[in-house]
């Protein structure tokens, strides 16, 4: 089946179509370093665009609580066709050092400005040094595709005297436009005293050579000390959203998400400030950000779930919150709190990712049963309504103790959904997960329900951990799984990417 015709497909029953209920996600690609000497932490960041990858991975040193080496990070090729992984290209700096933390944020895209619209990606080390020795400036590294491969283009810097900012804690591309976050930054005063750790964010406009050609640098309205504006960043077009994960807006470090619009004169104003009702000390509001169009979603790692399995308060739950823009605001329209499970801190929005159909949701604390930390993604489709309703909470195939699945997500055009899990493998080496639609039940990942599928769900009958024959999602296996599995036996036929 031709993976346009797959994804029409997709799209038609997890909305309810013909066949409604058949699609779930499988891992159909695991990706590791290309060699032990190119370091670990593989994973720690990942970005998504057409049919490239990029992935960061921090560490270099064989002492798993060691932080050493200056970083690297990996472009994916990918096959347009069936997903599969055509080749796999390093990316280290020039000049790189020991614990720069190369690949601690990754963009990948092409640029609207060159009229072949080859690709660039953004790489950034937020422990680089400065000029003068001073430590964790940060910079952010350019790579350009060219007749040779890919090579480094160039280096960008905020215009200010460097500093302590770890320029480049968070990054966004959107072929345009390039969003840098420095959220340890605290060049602004009061008085005579630094506010510190107040965060700041810089906006590049994108040339056809990958490098600015233009430069603005924001802040909150207020700056305050320990705000942290830019933790995360997003841009679409002329909309900016940023988060500021210890905001004081509506709680003491509550967090808040700042919208700003671009103007004619290309500078970049503050439109609104984005809290939630009812939010509570330290939730972190604005962890991670995702906006498309007039959507934008905001995830707050440390929220409270108001009414958990058992209808009481789970501290520290997180919650993904969907914001659409009507009469000229962003209002918000609903909250993707964790399903039912037991995890406590699950690290549920310590990242997430919207590309217009689906929304994947990384939990990289989540427990899968006796295994601690693991990590999971619940992966939504939004509904003509506008609503999100779940598709799948998805592990990896090898789901390891402490793994952290989930840490970094992305969406592809596909429908493909990529997730870090750095802390796996020898010396926590890393991996990256790409989870791609087939059957719901579809056990061994062939793209059909049948035999081997039937009998994995009666071995694993009673087992509440995530398996992909509890097609109920109830995070149990039982006669409903089983009845659902037989409805669809030999009915559901998918060619999920190898």
């Amino acid at each position: 089946m031709p993976m346009t015709q797959m994804l029409l497909m997709t799209a038609a029953v997890v909305t309810g179509g013909d066949g409604g209920g058949l699609v779930g996600f499988r891992e159909s690609l695991i990706v590791t370093p290309t060699s032990p000497g190119v370091g670990g932490q593989f994973g720690t960041a990942v970005d998504v665009h057409a049919a490239m990858a990029i992935v960061g991975a921090t560490d270099q040193d064989p002492d798993v609580w060691g932080v050493a080496g200056p970083g690297f990070a990996s472009v994916l090729y990918l096959d347009e066709s069936d997903g599969s992984l055509l080749d796999q290209v390093d990316l280290q700096a020039s000049d790189g050092e020991e614990g720069d933390v190369f690949g601690y944020r990754v963009a990948i895209g092409t640029i609207a400005a060159d009229p072949d619209e080859s690709g660039v990606a953004y790489v950034s080390a937020i422990r680089r040094g400065g000029e003068g020795g001073i430590s964790n400036a940060g910079g952010v590294y350019v790579f350009r595709e060219g007749v040779e491969g890919i090579a480094e283009a160039g280096l960008i810097l905020p215009s200010e005297t460097p500093t302590a900012r770890l320029f480049g804690g968070s990054l966004d591309f959107d072929g345009t436009t390039l969003v840098v976050g420095g959220p340890f930054d605290s060049t602004e005063v009061d008085g005579p005293t630094p506010i510190l750790n107040h965060g700041s964010v810089w906006v590049f406009e994108i040339g056809a050579d990958g490098m600015p050609t233009s430069e603005h640098r924001l802040t909150s309205d207020v700056p305050a000390l320990g705000q942290y504006f830019g933790w995360s960043v997003c841009v679409d077009g002329d909309r900016l959203a940023v988060g500021a994960i210890q905001d004081g807006a509506s709680g003491v470090q509550s967090g808040a998400v700042y919208v700003f619009n671009r103007q004619l004169d290309a500078s970049w104003v503050l439109d609104e400030v984005l809290t939630l009702s009812e939010l509570g000390d330290s939730e972190w509001f604005g962890t991670s950000v995702s906006l498309q169009g007039d959507t934008l979603i905001a995830s707050s790692i440390y929220a409270t779930d108001p009414a958990g399995a058992d209808g009481e308060p789970v501290p520290y739950a997180g919650v993904a919150v969907v914001f659409e823009h009507t009469a000229g605001a962003f209002n918000e329209t609903q909250r993707i709190y964790p399903p039912a499970i037991d995890t406590v801190n699950p690290g549920w929005g310590v990242d997430l990712d919207f590309n217009g159909t689906l929304l994947a949701i990384g939990a990289n604390q989540w427990n899968d049963g006796d295994l601690i930390q693991t990590g999971a993604v619940g992966i939504f489709e939004r509904d003509a309504g506008g609503q999100f309703s779940r598709v799948r909470t998805e592990l990896t195939r090898t789901p390891t103790q402490g793994g952290s699945f989930g840490v970094s997500v992305a969406v592809s055009d596909s429908n493909q959904v990529i997730s870090g899990m750095p802390d796996v493998l020898e010396s926590h080496g890393g991996m990256v997960s790409i989870l791609s639609p087939t059957c719901s039940g579809d056990d061994d990942g062939d793209g059909t329900v049948g035999v081997h599928d039937l009998l994995a769900l009666l071995e694993l009958w009673g087992d509440t951990r995530i398996q992909a024959v509890d097609i109920e999602q109830d995070f149990e296996v039982n006669y409903v799984d089983l009845l659902l599995l037989i409805d669809q036996f030999a009915t559901c036929e998918l060619t999920p990417p190898v």
